[in-house]
């Protein structure tokens, strides 16, 4: 994943809470964790257009499409609805 910007950064309750909070320009996006590094934050990812719930946002489609071509685990924030899922 090359988008985004590079952080590189411990990962900490204040600097999740930081990434994630509404005014932050890195709030939009996915944050890319390796076990308790921040790598990179406002990340991109692509969308899986074999997902056909039009219940899914953009966000929940690349969490899904993420977990289908690696081992992450992906945690999607839903600004509209304020629930956190697990995919």
């Amino acid at each position: 994943m090359q988008t985004g910007v590079e952080l590189n950064a411990k990962v900490s309750k204040e600097m999740l809470l930081s990434i994630f909070s509404e005014k932050s320009p890195l709030h939009d996006g996915a944050t890319i964790i390796s076990g308790n590094i921040i790598i990179r934050a406002a990340t991109m990812l692509p969308i899986d257009s074999e997902v056909d719930d039009y219940q899914l946002g953009a966000r929940h489609k690349a969490a899904v499409g993420i977990t289908k071509v690696s081992d992450a685990i992906a945690i999607v924030v839903s600004q509209e609805r304020k629930v956190i899922s697990l995919v």
